[in-house]
């Protein structure tokens, strides 16, 4: 059962939608199921972070957080958030292509702004805790415990449910960037290569954090060490130019563990703890319940100082 509302702690949800009509009706679902298995009782606020909903949109997905609908806001997106940025050079730019294998501008500019923006976004200003959800992950059932709290007990700064390994040409160029920040902050990246399951390094097997579900202390995103690692990928232009993912960047700055020795608490989760599954159209509607990656689990598991299992 959830715990009593006395014990609910800072945290906020957040969806980022939609591209299309498709998306906008995978979120009221995901949102239904949010509000039916969890939030109906925690009535934690939700932010849904959009530049395509309009008022009948956003009135049907007040329908399905009632009665709890006052803990939903809307944070239009400007065109200048989802924009090349500033600090990206001419020539850079030039060199971005319109389209990575299917991946436009849009899937692009997602990618960097779950790596940075996002937490230095005003609305979230007040939270401790941010728990990102994609408009496609829907709770198939109540959560074993309270997530925010699970994070608050643990002191964990970063949670997810599972990992994989992306694939070489959305990462090009992402290691050597990562290895020069490491050498000049005087960090041994054998910490990083350590968390790769099968004594890999981590050229070898990318490894990422899966996204569209995880949990993060949003003061350590808003931190100088992960702020000076975050303008040296946005620099590099590497979101735009090779498609590098919020999964990776999150996964290499938690296992390099910018801030300090254990300033990173990684929590995965008892495989189908939470139930969280996520229906993708190119699965043609099968649904997949994800739970902890136990390859990488047990590569974690030679560090249990850096990590929490649910």
């Amino acid at each position: 059962s959830l715990p009593p509302q006395a014990r609910r702690v800072s945290g906020v949800i957040i969806y980022l939608c939609c591209a299309d009509e498709a998306e906008a009706r995978d979120l009221e679902v995901a949102l239904g199921s949010l509000y039916a298995h969890f939030n109906r009782a925690a009535g934690y606020p939700v932010v849904i972070f959009h530049d395509f909903l309009r008022e009948h949109h956003k009135a049907r997905l007040r329908a399905v957080a009632e009665p709890k609908a006052l803990s939903l806001h809307f944070e239009y997106l400007s065109s200048d958030v989802f924009a090349m940025p500033a600090i990206l050079s001419a020539d850079k730019i030039a060199q971005v292509p319109k389209s990575i294998r299917g991946y436009g501008m849009g899937y692009r500019h997602m990618c960097r702004f779950f790596s940075g923006p996002v937490f230095e976004s005003d609305v979230l200003a007040d939270y401790e805790y941010v728990w990102r959800l994609d408009s496609d992950s829907f709770l198939l059932g109540p959560p074993a415990a309270d997530p925010f709290l699970e994070m608050a007990v643990a002191n964990a700064t970063y949670a997810w449910i599972h990992a994989f390994r992306d694939e070489p040409l959305f990462v090009t160029g992402l290691w050597d960037l990562t290895r020069d920040f490491l050498r000049a902050r005087g960090i041994d990246e054998d910490r990083v290569h350590s968390w790769v399951p099968g004594g890999q390094s981590w050229p070898e097997t990318p490894m990422c954090f899966a996204t569209n579900c995880f949990l993060a202390r949003r003061s350590w995103f808003t931190s100088e060490p992960y702020l000076s690692y975050f303008r040296a990928i946005d620099e590099s232009g590497g979101f735009y130019r090779y498609r590098w993912g919020d999964a990776c960047v999150h996964m290499l700055a938690a296992a390099g563990g910018y801030g300090g020795p254990h300033a990173i608490r990684v929590a995965t989760q008892r495989p189908h703890a939470t139930r969280v599954a996520t229906v993708n159209r190119m699965y043609q509607g099968t649904a997949y319940v994800c739970g902890a990656c136990h390859a990488c689990v047990a590569a974690l598991a030679r560090s249990r100082d850096r990590w929490l299992r649910w």
